[in-house]
């Protein structure tokens, strides 16, 4: 719930776990909770970028889950939303720069996942945004732009 809270209220990306990490704290606290469970969930939402290596379980499945949200169906159809559809070259090179970006991740360049099911995910994952990014650059390259159109 508090992972990417600060989001909300904060334009440094590169703290959002620090900062996510106080708005925890300080809701939590406020709700009553203990002081070993709110250091818990604020250790687990700070780490969760990879901002340090997880000791805990809990900072391991969150640090997992935030990789594969990274890469989820909703994260492909923004993709197809945020693309501009008439505009080939842009296409191309933003499907381009994700396959890339992919095969570095298969590489291990970014670190391991920290729990098989996070592995297993991650892998699924891989390989239903390489058929989708493949499609999409096949299907732009048999796709006539709108100035091939108004030609005919």
């Amino acid at each position: 719930m508090f992972y990417d809270i600060s989001h909300f209220v904060s334009e440094d990306y590169g703290k959002h776990g620090v900062r996510s990490a106080e708005i925890a704290r300080d809701f939590l606290a406020k709700e009553g909770y203990s002081k070993d469970f709110i250091e818990d969930v604020a250790y687990a939402v700070q780490s969760h970028v990879g901002e340090f290596n997880p000791r805990t379980i809990e900072a391991k499945i969150l640090q997992d889950a935030d990789t594969l949200d990274r890469f989820g169906y909703i994260r492909i159809m923004l993709f197809g939303k945020t693309t501009e559809p008439f505009n080939p070259e842009n296409v191309s090179r933003r499907a381009h720069s994700s396959l890339d970006y992919l095969k570095r991740l298969e590489k291990g360049e970014f670190g391991s996942m920290w729990t098989k099911t996070g592995e297993r995910e991650l892998n699924e994952l891989i390989n239903v945004n390489k058929i989708i990014l493949h499609g999409v650059i096949q299907e732009q390259e048999h796709t006539r732009s709108l100035q091939e159109y108004l030609e005919v």
